[in-house]
């Protein structure tokens, strides 16, 4: 047995089945040991052997996904092939590049490519690298100043844009041969690697890249979950564009339910945020050193005009579309208790719109993305009722979430929804509604005027003023 553990203040011991012989001699597992990646590495395997057998239990939806092994290798050696073509373009290549960062996060499909760059140019967290080229993640066409750069895959097809010679790709090579062995290697102690494959190629790129003069990596918490193993805090920094990552504390339960059990293994440099009650967060949960509160992370601005209300009393919400129940049993780590069940989530609507629309509100819901077809039907029915019978307008999911809440009176989001904290930061009135009146906001730092989880609650604070 080979005992592996990784602690951020926290004792978490993990112990793997292994054959220690095999394993000691690979290099690429003992880096990951070196790098106490081993909590990940256990969460990691644990986590898709469950994915394994809920696909094969489930074929009727997810069969298709199932993967083979060589199906695997054909991806392996498909972008293997991808990347020497990527590289035999870098050598014609003459750009000056120095200094670099990968920007590997998605940005809201929505955005325009002016309101990207306006992100890159005037956000805090670039503050000091306005000489570093920014490879980004996004399906623009490269920009004119030859600073910012997108791709689909930036951390696979950066290397494009960087000087490349022979024996820059010789070495690459080599290294991307070494880690098929070692793929190979575990495949034979763990069949969940069948989903790492890529770890093993962008692994290669990423000591290239540190030559090359790679300043950063930046993920965001969307896809903070699904960082490579090999990924170190010495360059890997996280934008924390929205702070529901904290785990809820309930009133029923004696432990905290950690709706993402692999943050604690998780590696991350610097950080930023948007107050200090997620900073603290940061810091308990992953032993965060550096974190940076600069107020909301949006990847665009308010709009630049003068904000006049659109009418009086005027309230807009902010929920949680809930998923169908078999896209909620598929995701791997959904054994525990998840929130936003249709059941809770159609209360909160409902509590909502019945309270503010007896008490005169016009109420303006804004979705955080359009309603698709994994989203509960009978959610999207109930809302589209309320629209139907006129209590409900549905603003665009692109709406400018600024403007809006600007232009509003009053904000009511569900738990722990970003909105509530962008209100607060723009003076507005807001309270987060807990129609369980299960989550123990004590413990979670915040006070009685910051939560209600009534209706007859919701009446008291805001008949007054009606």
């Amino acid at each position: 047995m080979l005992q592996l553990n990784k602690s951020h203040g926290i004792n978490h011991d993990v112990t793997l089945d292994s054959k220690d012989q095999i394993l000691k001699g690979n290099r690429w597992f003992q880096s990951v040991i070196d790098h106490g990646r081993s909590g990940v590495l256990y969460g990691w395997t644990a986590g898709h052997q469950r994915r394994l057998q809920q696909l094969r239990a489930n074929q009727k939806f997810y069969a298709h996904q199932d993967p083979s092994l060589l199906t695997t290798f054909a991806k392996f050696f498909g972008m293997w092939i991808y990347i020497n073509y990527l590289c035999f373009l870098g050598l014609f290549n003459r750009s000056k590049i120095r200094k670099f960062s990968i920007w590997d996060a998605d940005f809201e499909k929505h955005l325009n490519l002016n309101e990207v760059q306006e992100f890159f140019k005037s956000s805090a967290i670039f503050s000091d690298s306005q000489e570093t080229s920014i490879f980004a993640k996004g399906q623009f066409i490269q920009n004119l100043d030859k600073k910012h750069y997108f791709f689909d895959r930036p951390l696979i097809e950066a290397i494009r844009h960087l000087p490349l010679n022979l024996f820059d790709i010789i070495q690459i090579n080599v290294r991307i041969l070494e880690n098929f062995y070692s793929f190979t290697v575990l495949f034979n102690q763990y069949s969940e690697f069948l989903f790492g494959w890529k770890d093993f190629v962008t692994e290669a790129l990423f000591h290239f890249y540190k030559e090359k003069g790679l300043q950063s990596i930046y993920r965001s918490n969307s896809d903070f979950n699904s960082q490579e193993f090999w990924m170190d805090d010495s360059h890997l920094n996280t934008v924390w564009y929205s702070i529901n990552s904290i785990n809820f504390q309930y009133l029923n339960v004696n432990e905290p339910i950690l709706d993402h059990p692999m943050y604690y293994f998780m590696q991350t440099g610097t950080n930023w945020t948007w107050n200090n009650l997620h900073a603290n967060w940061l810091r308990t949960i992953l032993g965060a050193k550096r974190v940076h509160v600069i107020g909301p992370l949006m990847f665009y601005q308010a709009s630049a005009h003068v904000y006049e209300p659109l009418q009086p009393k005027r309230l807009i919400i902010f929920d949680v579309t809930p998923f169908k129940e078999e896209i909620i049993r598929s995701r791997v780590f959904r054994e525990s208790y998840n929130y936003y069940e249709l059941a809770n989530c159609s209360k909160f609507i409902s509590d909502v719109v019945s309270v503010f629309s007896s008490l005169g509100y016009s109420i303006f819901l804004k979705p955080k993305r359009p309603f698709i077809e994994d989203h509960a039907t009978e959610y999207r029915n109930l809302v589209q009722d309320y629209v139907n019978r006129g209590l409900l307008a549905v603003l665009p999911a692109e709406s400018n979430m600024f403007d809006e809440i600007m232009q509003s009176d009053l904000v009511v989001t569900i738990p722990l929804s970003s909105p509530y904290h962008v209100a607060k930061f723009l003076n507005k009135e807001a309270v987060y509604y807990d129609p369980t009146a299960n989550i123990d906001y004590v413990k979670m730092g915040y006070g009685p005027s910051d939560f209600l989880n009534s209706p007859s609650q919701l009446k008291a604070r805001f008949g007054q003023s009606s």
